[in-house]
């Protein structure tokens, strides 16, 4: 009898306990300052045109090292450029331009299922009739997602607050009210830095990569980078992400059509950046657009097209365990694990965890 009296006495202590936490988590939940942020796994995602095909085809890997393709997207998700991926809140967006209107589309799917058995739900003309120049290129900044493209020599973008009902396109403009102009036709790389958007893009006189920031939510206060231009000339669309303390901008270059990358670290509020003197070499060829992401960890994956004659046009990667280290292959197979697919175009990379 004692000995149930205190199993009684130690369990009624358990569920108070229990119940205090309860409260306590119930009333973080209902803080309405709170601003939740679910993220997914942690997964690494690329996706991409077919070689010989429309459609988009994603592989997924779980450390960034072995990868597997999963198939393409399905429900029609068919492109003529190369695709952008995104996280925002659980979900992963791939924005793309379809391959008959030329319009937005999209396809988005939980985090936490993809390669499980999730579906990809496909929306048509997430940015009605306008037709876009290039791929697009998203970015989530201030809570919303942003999805760049160009038009008629100039930047336009689409955005969401919620991932369902997007707004747009609006024009990009200078701090004069000015569109910003002579923007090339190729993929831009948007990437979030120290609380500034940053969108690298090619000018159409030269392919120089040149630079543009805001700060601000409406997007009403662009600058052009205190340099100019970054100092390297690329013939395809670019990525770029942040470590928190530099920007990685990876590219094709003019005439080498070798992988390059090239970093920046801010130097003043109104976005301007100091670059290394020169551009250094990953290690590999390709003639498209590469994709690179980084984990909460600090890893590095770039993903691209082989552009070396010899690889068929296959994805092909590299990887760098901090920013700090080298970047050595991603090992690849033709079947399988480790097997990538074949692209016409670029990759959009993604790190769904946090």
């Amino acid at each position: 009898m004692k000995n149930r009296l205190f199993i009684f006495i130690l369990a009624l202590t358990l569920f108070s306990g229990c119940t205090e936490d309860l409260q306590n988590v119930q009333v973080e939940i209902n803080n309405p300052d709170e601003k939740l942020d679910f993220r997914g796994p942690n997964q690494w995602l690329g996706f991409y045109k077919g070689a010989t095909n429309n459609r988009v085809y994603f592989a997924r890997s779980s450390n960034g090292t072995n990868w597997t393709e999963f198939g393409d997207l399905a429900n029609g998700a068919l492109t003529d450029r190369t695709p952008s991926g995104v996280l925002f809140g659980s979900k992963v967006f791939v924005f793309y331009r379809g391959n008959s209107t030329g319009r937005l589309w999209m396809s988005s799917q939980n985090a936490s299922t993809i390669g499980s058995g999730g579906t990809w739900v496909q929306t048509p003309d997430v940015g009605g009739v306008t037709t876009l120049g290039s791929g697009p290129s998203a970015v989530v900044f201030n809570g919303e997602i942003f999805v760049f493209t160009t038009g008629g020599g100039q930047f336009r973008y689409f955005r969401s607050t919620n991932g369902v009902n997007f707004t747009g396109p609006f024009t990009v403009v200078n701090v004069d009210g000015a569109p910003i102009a002579s923007v090339s036709v190729l993929e831009v790389a948007p990437v979030v830095h120290n609380g500034r958007l940053f969108i690298f893009s090619l000018e159409t006189f030269g392919n120089w990569i040149r630079a543009y920031s805001t700060t601000t939510g409406n997007l009403s206060d662009w600058h052009s980078d205190a340099g100019t231009f970054v100092g390297d000339r690329s013939s395809t669309g670019m990525s770029a992400v942040s470590t928190g303390s530099e920007i990685i901008l990876t590219f094709s270059g003019l005439t080498s059509r070798r992988l390059y990358e090239k970093r920046a670290t801010s130097s003043n509020g109104t976005g301007g950046l100091n670059w290394n003197s020169s551009a250094s070499q990953i290690g590999a060829w390709t003639t498209d657009r590469p994709g690179i992401a980084i984990s909460n960890t600090g890893k590095l994956v770039v993903l691209f097209k082989d552009g070396s004659g010899t690889g068929n046009n296959y994805v092909r990667g590299f990887q760098a365990p901090t920013p700090s280290t080298a970047w050595s292959p991603i090992p690849w197979a033709s079947s399988g694990s480790g097997y990538f697919g074949r692209t016409s175009h670029g990759v959009s990379t993604v790190f769904t965890g946090f």
